[in-house]
């Protein structure tokens, strides 16, 4: 999996290419789609832990 850094370069990775089918492009915005969803789970948890430690010490 690509790691989802949300700068343009990542975008430019998956669109840069035009000679993409329309089939291929609207699966490359699904994964695009899934790779956001996936790094903000990440990102919430990651907050969560970190609320859940400083209020343990």
């Amino acid at each position: 999996m690509i790691n989802n850094t949300g700068g343009p370069g990542w975008v430019n990775y998956f669109f840069g290419n035009t000679e993409c089918s329309k089939d291929q492009l609207n699966l490359k915005k699904m994964e695009i789609l899934a790779c956001r969803t996936i790094h903000q789970v990440s990102t919430i948890s990651f907050i969560a832990d970190r609320l859940i430690r400083w209020k343990l010490t």
